[in-house]
């Protein structure tokens, strides 16, 4: 299976994991030219592979995407906040 990275690099955005505990994640966001850091909490998926247009998509982990903000994924403004969030998941 593969593992989700330690370093996601999204958008302009850099993605780095700060903290990993089983199926739960802290990851660092920030971006180039800004210096605002913001703090994403998730819930890590996964998938047992699949065959798509012909092509087979290995088991991997996979970070929560936009539909499943709120529900599997969160962004916090601080580490504090992003540490509470983490330790009730």
């Amino acid at each position: 299976m593969k593992i989700l990275p330690k370093v996601i690099e999204h958008k302009g955005f850099t993605l780095k994991q700060l903290k990993r505990e089983g199926d739960k994640a802290i990851y660092e966001q920030s971006k180039a030219g800004f210096k605002a850091k913001r703090y994403e909490v998730i819930r890590i998926n996964r998938h047992n592979g699949y065959t798509l247009g012909g092509q087979h998509i290995a088991p991997a982990e996979t970070y929560p995407g936009a539909s499943q903000w709120g529900v599997n994924g969160w962004t916090c403004v601080d580490l504090k906040s992003a540490e509470s969030k983490y330790k009730k998941l």
